[in-house]
């Protein structure tokens, strides 16, 4: 082989790896379901880290909602 065949070689070979990439990075963003479970995921662990560091906030909120259905129920049944 020639010089110039060695060199389109391997200009052919690093095209198909850049769109081997390319490929990859659309079907990435495209998969609807996998981002979702990532992001479900991520904010399960952001949440968990938040209420080990303050558990306040999540007591009060949780207060707050059965109170609140507690009224709504007591207002249906009334």
């Amino acid at each position: 082989m020639t010089r110039k065949e060695d060199l389109l070689r391997e200009d052919i070979k690093q095209a198909r790896a850049e769109l081997a990439d390319t490929v990859e990075a659309l079907v990435a963003k495209t998969d609807v379901k996998r981002r979702a479970a990532a992001k479900v995921g991520d904010l399960r662990t952001r949440t968990v880290q938040r209420v080990k560091r303050d558990p306040v906030p999540l007591a009060v909120g949780a207060a707050l909602g059965i109170g609140a259905v507690g009224a709504l129920v007591r207002g249906l049944t009334a």
